[in-house]
């Protein structure tokens, strides 16, 4: 029979629930608000039930608890990204029955992946999130399980002292567009013209694009196939739409108008259209783009590199770094402001040639 208590002015449910490994009973809990509900009861009676079969459950039992809650409390996107790792845990480590899960096992089982180390310690941070939660929710009773899943040594990337390693000139950008596909061509040029993140062009619909500014407000991740908020407020930001890019913004509006008559398909609001007329994969636009680059220019190029590149022409067209990094979204970038400092010096060393020739007195008479 269950019972409420109330600890710090916080109503709790609570009820018993033995261990079969020591026949001990420990008292488990649900937060409520108000009114105890048929919800909060079941919410209960679910715990109790993973507590008291610890010895046979599962880890997935865990992850339907935690994302019920994450559903209730979080965004759908958060949840979304939750979801994807939990997905991610039952590949690598395997469904296992919570009374014979350690961080040794989960360790030695991510590394048998040989995924990098940077990509290891990305699933080890939500894990810990998530075994952290079965703990303080009494779904399990060993802290080790999170304390001891220790990051993985990361190997540090060497130095780019070539900051033009980052960025396309001018020249890798006209050998690099005639390379690609006419859809991917028109997403290349319009990240050149705007430095918008990928997801960002990918989550724009018809409604975003004004006559002036472009209206960037949400994300896209390609990982979860969700819609979010951008990373941090200064995302949130209008885009001027100079000439250069109004024309472009039409060039991709008919490009997508004869996709559109030409498969029948029923009109969507994206922008950016894949050829089925959904939101368009970048992850396999950025496998294309490093094909054609390699083969264009002789080197392989991310999405982000296109960024870097519209915040290098920013530079040199003569824009302050925090006018650069206002139409970038950014709070504070180390990687822009490197950009702004590498070509501000290149700027500088130009002129200083060009000083070097310019005779500015004159020429002295011989007496």
């Amino acid at each position: 029979m269950s019972w409420q208590h109330k600890k710090s002015g916080v109503l709790y449910l609570e009820d018993y629930a033995t261990d079969p490994r020591t026949g001990k009973k420990h008292v488990v809990s649900v937060q409520v608000s108000g009114k105890v509900t048929k919800k909060d009861r079941e919410k209960l009676e679910k715990k109790v039930a993973i507590v008291s079969a610890s010895a046979t459950g599962n880890v997935s039992d865990i992850f339907d608890a935690f994302l019920a809650e994450s559903a209730a409390t979080k965004k759908p996107g958060t949840t979304a990204t939750y979801r994807s790792f939990c997905n991610t845990f039952l590949k690598v480590v395997g469904n296992r029955q919570i009374s014979a899960l350690s961080a040794k096992i989960i360790r030695q089982s991510a590394l048998n992946t040989n995924k990098p180390a940077k990509t290891v310690n990305g699933w080890f941070a939500i894990w810990r999130i998530i075994f952290r939660w079965a703990y303080d929710n009494d779904f399990i009773k060993r802290k080790e399980i999170f304390e001891k899943l220790k990051p993985m040594h990361e190997v540090a990337p060497a130095a780019v002292d070539d900051m033009e390693e980052l960025y396309l000139t001018q020249d890798e950008v006209a050998a690099l567009l005639p390379a690609l596909q006419e859809r991917d061509r028109l997403f290349v040029e319009f990240m050149l013209l705007t430095g918008c993140r990928a997801g960002e062009i990918v989550a724009l619909d018809n409604v975003d694009i004004g006559k002036e500014y472009i209206r960037i407000r949400k994300t896209y991740n390609n990982a979860t196939a969700t819609i979010g908020s951008p990373k941090t407020a200064a995302g949130n930001r209008d885009i001027f739409i100079q000439p250069e890019l109004a024309a472009l913004i039409g060039d991709i509006r008919r490009f997508m108008a004869r996709q559109q008559e030409a498969l029948s398909y029923i009109p969507v609001p994206y922008f950016f259209q894949s050829a089925e007329g959904k939101r368009f994969a970048y992850g396999s636009f950025e496998i294309r783009l490093k094909k054609a680059a390699i083969q264009a220019i002789g080197r392989p190029v991310h999405p982000h590199m296109l960024r870097h590149t519209h915040a290098t022409m920013l530079v040199e067209a003569g824009m302050t770094y925090e006018e650069v990094a206002m139409r970038l979204g950014h709070e504070n970038s180390k990687i822009t402001r490197k950009i702004y400092v590498h070509i501000s010096e290149k700027m500088r060393a130009r002129a200083e040639e060009k000083i070097k020739r310019i005779s500015m007195l004159p020429v002295a008479k011989l007496s």
